[in-house]
């Protein structure tokens, strides 16, 4: 339930928003640091309206969390009409033998861990070989959790918006399923996905409402 609301965005209790993805500690940190310094919230968190799951802010949202913020400001967003695309991203670099070494046996890993179905694909490309593992879209994010070779092997690529011009011209390319909407209405009875593994396409992105975090409770 909305506790108040201005311009286009509302302020929501903390505890009626549910997240569809981890978080990375460092960025987390970073940005903690960065409210504490500036005290204001510039951009809300964008929410489905139905489900309440996040569609864009995790960081922001565990940085309010762990302040002990009771309120946080969202915009309230339809996937049908504000979503373009919940869009992917690829993991790019140049070859080495132990990268090479480490992503074969990383997706050896996965193809284990992984349940199969639907026709789309996690797909890796080194330099002239094509590697794919056909499975269920979601499932692929979630069981890379638990595949370490792989999660190693992409902390040392550059995680870039999917491409496939620039896939197919890098020595090295790993990218995952493209999320459909119902899959992200899956999310909250499944677990929740590594992070940043969704790549929204909204302009709601792009509106700014500055919040006083004072406002929002907690200790800033």
């Amino acid at each position: 339930m909305s506790i108040r609301s201005w311009r286009n965005a509302e302020l929501l209790r903390i505890d009626e928003i549910i997240p569809a993805e981890d978080i990375e500690e460092p960025r987390l940190k970073y940005l903690l640091a960065s409210l504490r310094e500036k005290k204001v919230l510039h951009r809300p968190i964008i929410v489905e309206h139905r489900k309440m799951l996040v569609i864009d802010g995790h960081h922001r949202l565990r940085a309010l969390e762990a302040s002990g913020a009771k309120l946080v400001p969202v915009i309230l967003a339809d996937y049908r009409s504000d979503v373009r695309s919940v869009g992917r991203w690829m993991y790019i670099g140049s070859w080495s033998i132990d990268r090479e070494t480490v992503l074969k046996r990383g997706l050896e890993e996965l193809e284990h861990l992984v349940k199969r179905g639907g026709s789309r694909k996690i797909e890796a490309k080194v330099r002239n070989e094509t590697m794919n593992i056909k499975a269920d879209r979601l499932d692929a994010y979630i069981s890379l959790k638990y595949s370490e070779l792989l999660r190693r092997v992409m902390n040392e690529l550059s995680k870039v918006p999917f491409d496939e011009g620039k896939c197919r011209s890098s020595e090295i390319c790993l990218s995952f399923p493209e999320l459909e909407i119902d899959d992200m209405y899956r999310i909250p009875y499944t677990s929740l996905l590594p992070p940043r593994s969704t790549l929204h396409e909204t302009s709601l992105k792009e509106i700014e409402v500055p919040f006083k975090l004072n406002d929002l409770g907690g200790k800033f």
